[in-house]
């Protein structure tokens, strides 16, 4: 696979195929997450079957829709060690926001406002709004490390798709991100969303917080990301 380096002294960012980020993690260093996996905007449970054949736990699943949380609540139902949570997940908490809800099933969902995807993918509607409260992560997982006995190094795996929010919701992760060794999430170039965060501002973002870009696939404008905790493997060609 064709590879570049952003910046002088950053892991190459490798463009090829990334069917997900467990299986890309397993195939290069042959080793993933142990301590447990948190996804924000989990919808209905899609990478739920990659999540258990991973075979890492606990693993939590955030989702602020009650339609597509419902759906997820019966995904894992009797699942061990599965925890899913109905939140938006934000900078800060207590802070009331509209989210609005897509047409496609809910997968393009933001409590950022549609800007550019209304041109991006004109099939994709935005009809309908819903009012949340917004929680941030920290807190959300202080709360559930009282109800429940989770590992010290929990979580060590994050995946974010949180629709151009995800630098918001990791503002409000600063504590979690201690524990964090890979964060998978969505990226797009900016402007799909009002205010969502480009893919350079956040290499930029995440490199402060001690994290290089290890893969990139791009898909148009937006894609998927894998950064992973700078110095957890050796350089290249050590």
């Amino acid at each position: 696979m064709p590879a570049y380096c952003a910046q002088p002294g950053m892991a190459p960012i490798v463009l090829g195929p990334m069917t997900h980020a467990l299986d890309y993690i397993r195939a290069h260093f042959r080793e993933g997450p142990r301590s447990g996996i948190v996804h924000v905007g989990a919808s209905s449970g899609q990478e739920v079957e990659d999540y258990k054949a991973a075979g890492t736990r606990p693993v939590v699943l955030i989702e602020p829709l009650p339609g597509p949380y419902a759906q997820l609540v019966e995904t894992i139902a009797g699942e061990p060690g599965f925890y899913p949570l109905q939140a938006c997940c934000d900078a800060v908490g207590n802070r009331d926001v509209d989210f609005h809800v897509a047409s496609n099933d809910g997968m393009s969902s933001s409590y950022l406002r549609p800007s550019g995807h209304l041109a991006a993918a004109a099939s994709v509607t935005f009809d309908e709004t819903v009012r949340v409260t917004t929680t941030t992560l920290d807190a959300l997982l202080a709360d559930l490390r009282r109800q429940h006995d989770l590992p010290a190094a929990f979580p060590d795996y994050l995946t974010l798709d949180t629709q151009g929010a995800e630098k918001e919701v990791l503002l409000g992760a600063r504590e979690t991100l201690r524990t964090v060794n890979y964060i998978w999430l969505e990226v797009s170039f900016g402007g799909l969303y009002e205010g969502d965060t480009g893919l350079y501002e956040m290499i930029d973002f995440l490199r402060g917080q001690g994290f290089d870009i290890y893969n990139l696939v791009m898909m148009r404008s937006w894609g998927d990301a894998l950064f992973i905790r700078s110095g957890l493997f050796p350089p290249l060609g050590r």
